[in-house]
C-alpha cells in the first residue's frame, strides 16, 4: 500500500553541512493496514505442508511468520517514508542513511529516525570572465601516414621466416618454462615484438635467438621494491623461439584505398582520415577548455564535495578493476580520489547551471544524435533506442548533449584564445 505523507508527522532536519535528519511518526492504523498486506504477499507465496501452495491462512503466517512479517513491514514503511519526503523536499541523497527504530510495538505508533547526507545544493555566483587558452589544433602529413600505416598493417600478410632472429613488428611463437619459481611451469605465447605485449627483459631475450633456438635467461619482474606476487625480483627462463613472421604491407595506392574503405581513391583516404583527425583534435582540445572553465568555476565558486561522494565514486571504480590484493586497493583509492573529486565537482557545476538555465539535453536532440548513429550501423532507429537503454549508453548519451550544450554557454561567457 501506498503511504499518504500528509497523515504522517515526517520532519526533515538540517545538520552540519551536508547532513540530514528525517523523523517520522506513523499512526498505528497504517502499520496495521501495511503489516495486514504484508502478511497477505507473503501467504500467496508460501507453500507449507497441509495448505493448497498460496492459501495458508493468514493467521498460521501469523503465528509462524509473525517477527518476519514485522521487520517486512517497518523496511517497507521506511522505504516508503524516505522516498517520499527526499522527494518531497528535492533532496538528492548520497549514502544510505543510518536507521534508528526501537522495533513495532503492536498498538503503538511506529516511529524512526533516519540519518544521511545530501548532495550538495550548488550556487553559482560567477560562471564567466575566465580567461582559457585553448591547445592548437594540429594535423600534419605525419599524423595521416601514421593511420594510414596502421591500415597497411592491418591489411598485411604475415611471412614466416625460418632464419634471422626477430626484431619490433615480428611475430613470435615462444614457449618460456620458467624454473625460478621451484616447480617448472612451460608456458606458450604468441606476440608482436616492441608492442609492449612482454615484459622488457623477455622481449630482449628474444630478440637475441634465432628461429628454432632456445636459451637461459634472467628475467627481472618491475614492481614494488622490484617484486612481482610470484618471485623475488627475478626468476630464471628458458625461451624457445618456435616460429618468427615478418608483416608484409601492402602497397599505398588507390587499390589499398577502394579494399579497406569506402573510398575509390587514396586521394579521397587521405581527405577522409585527415578530417576525422581533426575533428579528434578538435574534441580534445574542447576538452581541455571543458575542464579549465569548470576548474575556475569550482575555485571561484568555492564549490565543495562531500567526502562521501569521493568514496563511493571510489569503490565503484574499484569494483571495475577485478581482482586486487589490499596493498594495490589501497593504493588505487589514494590515485583515484583526487581525480574522482575534480569529476564530482565538475559534474556539480554542469547539473547546476543546465538546471537554471535550461540547458538539459530535449527529447528532438537526443532522437537526432541516435538517428545519426542508427544511420552509421545496419539498426533501425527503434532497435538502436533498445541497444542504448539496455547499455546504458541512452543515458550516457543525453548526459554528454547536456555537457556540450551548457560548456557552449559557459564558454559564450569567458575568453577563449587558442595557445600559438
Amino acid at each position: 500500500m501506498a503511504l499518504d505523507l500528509s497523515k504522517l508527522e515526517v520532519s526533515i532536519e538540517e545538520g552540519v553541512r551536508w547532513r540530514r535528519t528525517l523523523r517520522a511518526t506513523v499512526p498505528w492504523r497504517l502499520v496495521e493496514a501495511e503489516r495486514k498486506a504484508q502478511i497477505r504477499g507473503l501467504a500467496k507465496r508460501l507453500d507449507l505442508p497441509g495448505f493448497r501452495a498460496g492459501r495458508v491462512p493468514d493467521a498460521i503466517v501469523e503465528k509462524r511468520f509473525g517477527k518476519t512479517v514485522d521487520d517486512m513491514t517497518m523496511e517497507q514503511i521506511r522505504k516508503e517514508v524516505f522516498h517520499g519526503a527526499v522527494n518531497e523536499h528535492r533532496l538528492k541523497p548520497i549514502t544510505p542513511g543510518q536507521i534508528d527504530v526501537t522495533g513495532l510495538s503492536h498498538g503503538s505508533d511506529l516511529q524512526f529516525v533516519v540519518s544521511f547526507e545530501v548532495e550538495p545544493d550548488v550556487e553559482l555566483a560567477r560562471i564567466g570572465g575566465f580567461r582559457i587558452r585553448r591547445p592548437p589544433v594540429q594535423v600534419t602529413d605525419d599524423h595521416v601516414t601514421a593511420t594510414l600505416d596502421g591500415i597497411r598493417a592491418k591489411m598485411g600478410t604475415w611471412i614466416p621466416e625460418d632464419s634471422g632472429r626477430p626484431g619490433d613488428g615480428d611475430h613470435v611463437s615462444v614457449r618460456i618454462l620458467d624454473t625460478g619459481a621451484g616447480e617448472a611451469k612451460e608456458t606458450a605465447h604468441e606476440l608482436v615484438l616492441g608492442r609492449g605485449q612482454a615484459l622488457p627483459d623477455v622481449e630482449t631475450a628474444i630478440r637475441s635467438l634465432e628461429v628454432g633456438e632456445a636459451r637461459d635467461f634472467t628475467v627481472r619482474f618491475p614492481g614494488p621494491s622490484g617484486t612481482s606476487a610470484d618471485h623475488d625480483g627475478e626468476t630464471q627462463v628458458t625461451i624457445f623461439l618456435d616460429a618468427r613472421k615478418r608483416l608484409e604491407l601492402p602497397e599505398l595506392d588507390d587499390e589499398l584505398a577502394a579494399s579497406a574503405s569506402a573510398f575509390g581513391t587514396l586521394d579521397e583516404l587521405r581527405d577522409a582520415i585527415r578530417a576525422r583527425l581533426r575533428k579528434d583534435a578538435e574534441t580534445r582540445a574542447d576538452r581541455v577548455v571543458y575542464r579549465e572553465l569548470a576548474e575556475q568555476i569550482v575555485a571561484a565558486n568555492g564549490v565543495e564535495v562531500p567526502d562521501s561522494m569521493v568514496e563511493r565514486a571510489v569503490e565503484q571504480s574499484l569494483a571495475n578493476e577485478g581482482e586486487m590484493t589490499e596493498e594495490q586497493a589501497t593504493a588505487a583509492r589514494e590515485e583515484l580520489r583526487p581525480h574522482l573529486r575534480q569529476e564530482i565537482s565538475r559534474q556539480l557545476v554542469i547539473d547546476c547551471v543546465a538546471e537554471s538555465e535550461g540547458l538539459a539535453a530535449t527529447s528532438d536532440e537526443l532522437h537526432a544524435e541516435v538517428e545519426s548513429i542508427a544511420a552509421g550501423s545496419t539498426l533501425t532507429v527503434s532497435q538502436m533506442y533498445t541497444n542504448l537503454r539496455k547499455s546504458g549508453d541512452l543515458r550516457r548519451l543525453k548526459e554528454a548533449i547536456t555537457e556540450k550544450r551548457v560548456f557552449d554557454y559557459l564558454k559564450s561567457k569567458s575568453e577563449i584564445t587558442t595557445a600559438a
